[in-house]
């Protein structure tokens, strides 16, 4: 109150973005929104807009359940982010369009990272069917043993393609099943090729809810069981 009668800008900014920090930390997340865009407003004043600010005010309006609005503020952020940063920026954007059902324009946001990541989205549902058949083959010939190397740790590109997969597979599991099952094998893949224990549970998890989902119910608990025993 004081800062905003005094007319200090700077020092608004700073008190209303520590309060709103406050305010995501006790999970009141509406009342961060608040505080985030009032810091906003008044950085602006003051001639010093924030990046990180605003990429806390995107994380506000993602907790807060307003995915459309979350998208947009991440997507508005890509500009001033390195190419590593915008890359996440853009996958969380297009799981918040997806969430939102804002399918069309979520599938162009992530066939544009999933591209940029050496990977693909199919341009068909008869192609995302074929590609699955095509990677379940391969496991299966495979097997779905995994070897952990704790010196080890994948790089940001392999972690990138991991969380890529498997945000989308999750998120397409009701929007559509076929496209998601081929983002699950492909997760599957990639993630025991990585050795990476955590996304190797959550992908094993899903391909195994989605393997019940398609009749396989014999297929699907085994890989629950699996994951289970890991």
């Amino acid at each position: 109150y004081h800062y905003r009668e005094a007319s200090d800008q700077l020092a608004l900014a700073r008190c209303a973005e520590a309060a709103g920090d406050h305010a995501m930390k006790v999970l009141a997340f509406d009342r961060a929104l608040r505080l985030f865009d009032e810091a906003l407003a008044a950085s602006s004043l003051a001639g010093e807009p924030s990046v990180s600010l605003r990429r806390k005010r995107a994380d506000a309006l993602s907790h807060a359940g307003r995915g459309l609005d979350a998208a947009e503020a991440y997507l508005a952020l890509v500009q001033s982010a390195s190419a590593e940063e915008a890359l996440e920026l853009r996958r969380v954007a297009a799981a918040h369009l997806l969430s939102v059902a804002e399918v069309t324009r979520g599938k162009q946001v992530l066939g544009d990272v999933m591209k940029e990541l050496g990977m693909s989205m199919p341009e068909s549902t008869a192609s995302a069917l074929l590609r699955a058949l095509w990677l379940r083959a391969r496991l299966r010939v495979r097997g779905m043993s995994i070897v952990l190397d704790g010196k080890r740790k994948p790089d940001s590109l392999t972690m990138a393609r991991l969380e890529t997969c498997a945000s989308s597979a999750y998120m397409f599991s009701v929007l559509d099943p076929i496209l998601g099952t081929y983002l699950s094998c492909l997760h599957v893949v990639h993630a025991l090729s990585a050795g990476d224990f955590e996304h190797a549970l959550r992908a094993l998890s899903t391909e195994g809810g989605y393997r019940c989902l398609t009749g396989d119910q014999e297929g699907g608990l085994a890989l629950m069981e699996r994951a289970k025993g890991m």
